[in-house]
């Protein structure tokens, strides 16, 4: 996991922020946090994935999310 977070969170540029995202498994956070790494900002996530998201709809997120080069944490 620690390797993880590091990549996520590799800042490539002097002026860029790290910034933790809750809810970010959502529709409008998940393209907020892309222009964020578009930037070259730090972008972690964090969603509980509640009652509301498919199973499928889970995976698909999470594994979008890994290729992009975000982590995504499943909270609780």
């Amino acid at each position: 996991m620690g390797k993880m977070v590091n990549s996520s969170a590799n800042i490539r540029s002097k002026t860029g922020y790290s910034v933790l995202v809750t809810g970010a498994a959502g529709f409008v956070r998940t393209h907020i946090s892309a222009i964020l790494k578009r930037h070259d900002d730090c972008v972690l996530g964090l969603d509980n994935f509640n009652n509301y998201y498919d199973p499928t709809l889970e995976g698909l997120v999470k594994f979008c999310w890994k290729k992009v080069g975000f982590l995504l944490w499943k909270g609780t």
